[in-house]
């Protein structure tokens, strides 16, 4: 496996990133739904999305018609990755089915515990909203010199006191299956860097 960089110029030039994607034919490309929207808008004739086999989508919210309008484009496979900074970004994955009729942000990684909590901490059970709170080591100890932020973002986890839980401001739900349903992103998500 050849991993393909971009340039600052190639990330900022869609053409470009196109050319680059078609030139080393890049089996598996990741990005943001902008990002990736930008490169599929800027494609000549689909010609960079015939060598992917693998596309990653995250850092921004995005819905099943942009899912669609990918799917239309590629055969490759397409997964929604799901990772706030604070938890050293990737925390779950899952692969977006082609009859796809609800997005979900899949099932915890190892090492990586989510628990969905109603606001008076109790686990909320499937189907039922709650507040996604991430436990586990890749949870960092919060923002750097922000001792009230981190104390509000950043919690014990209480199912596990010797662990820190953040909390992530993402409204979600478990579904039947185990997995986890993103309805949406609560206004006071922080946007700080962790360490």
């Amino acid at each position: 496996m050849t991993l393909v960089l971009a340039s600052k110029e190639e990330q900022n030039d869609f053409g470009k990133m196109n050319d680059l994607i078609t030139k080393h034919q890049v089996n598996i490309l990741y990005g943001t739904p902008s990002k990736i929207q930008s490169i599929m808008s800027s494609m000549k004739e689909n010609h960079s999305m015939k060598s992917l086999t693998d596309i990653g989508i995250g850092g921004e919210s995005f819905n099943i018609p942009f899912i669609k309008s990918i799917q239309a484009l590629t055969s490759a496979e397409i997964y929604n990755m799901y990772g706030p900074t604070e938890t050293t970004v990737g925390v779950s994955s899952k692969k977006i089915e082609r009859n796809v009729k609800i997005l979900t942000i899949g099932k915890p990684m190892a090492n990586v515990k989510f628990y969905v909590l109603d606001k008076n901490l109790k686990l909320c059970p499937p189907g039922i909203k709650g507040e996604l709170y991430i436990s586990g080591d890749g949870v960092s100890k919060g923002y750097y010199q922000k001792p009230d932020l981190t104390s509000k973002s950043f919690v014990q986890d209480i199912f596990n006191p010797k662990l820190t839980m953040y909390k992530s401001g993402d409204m979600v739900s478990w579904t039947k299956d185990r997995r986890i349903a993103f309805l949406w992103k609560s206004r006071y998500t922080n946007k700080n860097k962790g360490i």
